[in-house]
């Protein structure tokens, strides 16, 4: 005789969106041409994505999307120049990640 047992039941954790925004310290919008490369904007700020996820209590759950968006258009961002914008889908973590 089997005996089948259900497996214990998953909770699933709410996700959200979040949001990390650099500023670009450049006089006008990068360009490919331009001393600092986009892609070079994307490394450092996919770099430090992580360690300013833990600050704010968030775990990164997939890959990061990054753009650059004057920062007139972006919340929280002072809203003069430009800004490297990072959004990946994450869980908060009950307590600080140290």
């Amino acid at each position: 005789m089997s005996t089948a047992t259900l497996g214990t039941p998953t909770v699933v954790e709410p996700t959200f969106e979040f949001v990390g925004v650099w500023p670009i310290l450049l006089p006008g919008p990068p360009q490919a041409k331009s001393p600092v490369v986009l892609a070079d904007l994307f490394e450092e700020a996919k770099a430090n994505l992580p360690a300013l996820a833990r600050r704010h209590r968030a775990l990164l759950l997939g890959r990061p999307r990054f753009s650059v968006r004057p920062a007139a258009d972006v919340p929280g961002s002072g809203g003069t120049g430009y800004v490297v914008v990072a959004t990946a889908p994450a869980r908060r973590e009950p307590r600080p990640v140290l």
